[in-house]
């Protein structure tokens, strides 16, 4: 009998799980993201197996973020960072953090995505890096983690290969209810302050129109400007997020007679927040 109960209380223990970096240490061990949609993908994935944390928090903006004394500090005693590969942030302090966590597992998320949407910021010329605003994209990079985590961590390979595909799945339930909503749409032009939508503009055929120029505010000229695009195309959505400026926006609603919205592309809710922008864009058609 006590044979028996020692074999039951070692298979409860030996459960698919991390090992922490230092065998004293009990607390599950953490996995280190750039931003919440990524938070959202680990998670997912991994289950319970860690605990998941985001760098940008909510209402940050991931182009000029400084991490905390106290991020820098969790993120050395992380097992895993991913990252999107081109925000602001992560251009500025990616090779600084590797320098200060130089046991963690940096992975970039957004290999073999194809790069659109060229600008300038800052006097320096970039590509959008907002590639998870569209399905498509969001697959490659669950994939790209699950393959990191698997070559890492080949103990759970089982647990995030299930997972994996149950994630897959549902990131197919958003293609097809935006693909439903917006398929048939005539009217297929929108405003955004900040260029957020391009791949997703990209994949289900809509025409972005960017209020900001070159990161900042437009000037007197460049606001009629677009406000006669606008009322050509026929614009109705105004998309703007909380942490840019809302003048232009309201004043070329204004003027067009278009409505503002306020979105959330960093949401960890990235499910609904998706179908969300589709909806509005169906609605005010």
């Amino acid at each position: 009998m006590n044979r028996i109960l020692y074999i039951v209380i070692l298979l409860l223990f030996t459960g698919c799980k991390p090992t922490p970096k230092d065998p004293k240490e009990s607390e599950i061990s953490t996995i280190m993201v750039s931003i919440e949609p990524l938070r959202f993908l680990v998670e997912a994935i991994v289950g319970d197996t860690y605990k998941v944390e985001s760098l940008v928090p909510m209402g940050s903006s991931p182009e000029t973020y400084e991490p905390t004394p106290n991020q820098m500090i969790d993120l050395e005693k992380s097992d895993f960072f991913f990252y999107v590969g081109n925000l602001g942030f992560e251009r500025a302090w990616l090779e600084r953090l590797k320098q200060m966590a130089p046991n963690v597992h940096f992975k970039e998320t957004s290999i073999g995505i194809e790069q659109m949407g060229e600008h300038i910021h800052n006097e320096e010329h970039h590509h959008d890096p907002h590639v998870w605003t569209t399905p498509r994209n969001m697959q490659r990079m669950a994939r790209n983690i699950y393959q990191a985590l698997c070559v890492a961590d080949s103990s759970c390979v089982d647990v995030y290969t299930k997972n994996l595909a149950n994630l897959l799945d549902r990131i197919n339930v958003v293609n097809d209810s935006i693909r439903a909503l917006t398929g048939d749409m005539v009217q297929k032009s929108f405003l955004i302050y900040h260029p957020t939508l391009t791949y997703f503009a990209h994949d289900y055929g809509f025409n972005q129109i960017v209020v900001e120029h070159e990161g900042k505010e437009p000037s007197p000229h460049q606001l009629i400007e677009l406000i006669k695009l606008c009322r050509k195309e026929n614009v109705k959505s105004i998309f703007i997020q909380q942490e840019f400026t809302q003048r232009s926006c309201q004043l070329i609603a204004q003027e067009i007679g278009g409505k503002v919205f306020f979105i959330n592309p960093l949401s960890y809710d990235w499910e609904q927040e998706m179908i969300r922008v589709a909806h509005i864009l169906r609605e005010n058609e």
